[in-house]
């Protein structure tokens, strides 16, 4: 048995940590008995993290358009338990008051785990029969409708970004989204932000319709290409010292819809993507949201 033992290899146990899920469960129809699995709140040596239940969209082909009233009612819980357990601590679980009729706290589970996110993923899958990793054991062709989609997102990607540097620093506001042409009566080329030292394009690679965010991504590389060569013919002014950066938001373990083989993929095209950057000698920053990339921005700028 002390032959067989030894050669097992188990985990190193310095490399998990202590976890606290509280799930959250709704009923359809208050007192009726019957629950939804909706979202939970987790404590780590991080702080406390709600981590909402997406997949409940997929119940519009049960209700309809009553399924928004889940997704309200959710996130009501969800901010609800999260403040109580802030003033609290999990320990008054049992004291929560609920903010509306048919809405429970599950008891709390104790667990260890590598990062918070592989806890939140594995009770998502213990709690819901609804809950779903999105597939990527192929990637298909991207179609008219996903191109469209991809370009909504990052247009929404683009001004979040700009939303939050402009309420901190209107005089940034000017610099986005400015249009250029490589000569006359050509389309305008439409660069992201024009500062005294950055010029940036944006980009969003996650796991979905990744084929044409990838290529997207690419394109604004050569935009941002043509923008340096632009600066010294009277584009805007020249600055050996300006930085031309494709600032990309990226998928991370947060987004725990996302399977880690899908995040091992948009690693992947964010290694392609810097490997164009080098081609041109410019800058690929992956980021972890807008809000980061706006930070970014205005500490360059300032």
């Amino acid at each position: 048995m002390n032959d067989l033992t030894s050669k097992l290899q188990f985990p190193d146990r310095s490399l998990f940590n202590p976890v606290t899920i509280v799930p959250i469960y709704v009923e359809p129809l208050a007192f009726s008995g019957e629950r939804l699995f909706v979202g939970l709140v987790a404590q780590s040596s991080a702080g406390i993290e709600i981590f909402p239940l997406e997949s409940l969209r997929r119940l519009k082909c049960v209700y309809g358009s009553a399924y928004k009233s889940l997704l309200a009612a959710r996130d009501i819980a969800l901010a609800s338990l999260h403040e109580w357990i802030l003033t609290h601590g999990v320990e008054g679980i049992g004291d929560w008051p609920s903010p509306g009729d048919g809405i429970f706290a599950g008891r709390p589970v104790h667990t260890t785990a590598s990062s918070i996110f592989e806890a939140v993923r594995t009770s998502f899958t213990e709690f819901s029969s609804i809950y779903e990793e999105q597939s990527s054991s192929t990637e298909l062709e991207s179609t008219p409708r996903e191109d469209r989609l991809a370009s909504f997102t990052f247009s929404r990607l683009e001004a979040a970004v700009r939303d939050i540097v402009t309420a901190s620093r209107p005089a940034l506001a000017s610099k986005f989204s400015k249009k250029f042409q490589i000569k006359r009566n050509a389309r305008p080329m439409t660069i992201g932000f024009v500062g005294n030292k950055l010029v940036v394009n944006f980009g969003l690679i996650v796991p979905t319709e990744l084929s044409t965010r990838v290529s997207n991504a690419k394109a604004k590389l050569w935009d941002l290409a043509s923008a340096r060569e632009g600066a010294k013919v009277g584009w805007f002014e020249y600055a050996d010292n300006r930085e031309f950066s494709l600032l990309v938001h990226q998928a991370t373990e947060r987004d725990v819809q996302y399977s880690m083989r899908q995040l091992n993929s948009v690693n992947e095209a964010l290694a392609e993507l810097e490997a164009e950057a080098d081609k041109y000698d410019l800058r690929c920053r992956p980021m972890s949201g807008p809000e980061e990339i706006a930070e970014h921005i205005m500490a360059v700028e300032s």
